[in-house]
């Protein structure tokens, strides 16, 4: 049975083919934090999305003035132990279905993204912030351990001094800072937030669904190289993956050729 707390709709593309996923919290009661069902339904909702047939990207984000100010605490304090790490195994595997949607991912910080919320504003490919953004890693307050995996995508989006300085401090970073450090890549005024995020939705359908699919396996393959010191070798099957593919190819060229845009999200002829 599906909450309240979590929406998901899946709504025609803004300037081209294709479908956009608008993936809402919606929990201003509790700041939008994330209980255990939460986690598991969002799991389900990024499923369903990759076997939505033409969703050409993910937008996540909470009602105007928020994003996410972490996990549900209250729920924590009543769990023993080893229920808290099972609760933050099933945040991690959860994040790590974000990380690896095939479709680029949006997310919209329009408020508080802190600790577990700041994990899923890093595990989007884009971010999005408005002024009334904060941005933290509050751990330190509250005697949670860091781990590898929960440090390692604030160490990969503003490297290891950075991320020690908001781990060993643990302050809210205004929007600008957030910005400057790179954990946001955009910052937008509120009432333009709507427009941006149509041009940057527009910007997409009009690219190669399987060119930003792959470059979205090279980014992350190549993050995984630098961060073993350039000793690990890629996976084979990026070694051995083709260049181009064929539906986009030949269609982008013809269209180059022709003076016109490329028809990507439609079936085209793939020769060339």
């Amino acid at each position: 049975m599906r909450s309240e707390a979590l929406r998901l709709e899946i709504a025609p593309l803004p300037g081209g083919e294709g479908r956009v996923a608008w993936l809402t919290v919606d929990r201003a009661e509790r700041r939008n934090a994330m209980t255990r069902s939460m986690w598991e339904e969002l799991a389900g909702f990024l499923e369903e999305v990759e076997r939505s047939p033409g969703v050409r990207a993910l937008v996540l984000r909470g009602r105007p003035g928020s994003f996410c100010a972490g996990a549900d605490l209250d729920e924590l304090r009543s769990l023993a132990p080893p229920e808290v790490d099972a609760a933050f195994a099933l945040m991690e595997a959860t994040l790590e279905k974000v990380e690896r949607l095939g479709a680029p991912t949006l997310a919209v910080a329009d408020g508080v993204a802190a600790g577990a919320g700041l994990e899923l504003l890093l595990a989007c490919d884009l971010r999005l912030g408005t002024p009334r953004a904060r941005l933290g890693m509050p751990v330190a307050r509250l005697g949670i351990l860091p781990g590898v995996p929960f440090a390692a995508r604030l160490v990969r989006a503003i490297g290891p001094a950075r991320a020690k300085e908001l781990l060993l401090t643990g302050r809210l970073l205004p929007a600008d800072e957030a910005l400057a450090w790179g954990l946001l890549s955009r910052l937008v005024p509120e009432e333009e937030l709507e427009a941006a995020l149509a041009s940057l939705l527009g910007e997409l359908a009009r690219l190669s669904p399987a060119s930003l699919r792959a470059a979205k396996r090279a980014v992350s393959a190549s993050a995984a190289l630098a961060s073993a010191g350039g000793e690990a070798s890629p996976p084979q099957e990026e070694a051995r993956a083709a260049t181009i593919d064929p539906g986009s190819f030949y269609e982008a060229v013809r269209a180059w050729a022709e003076g016109r845009d490329p028809l990507f999200g439609v079936t085209v002829d793939s020769r060339p």
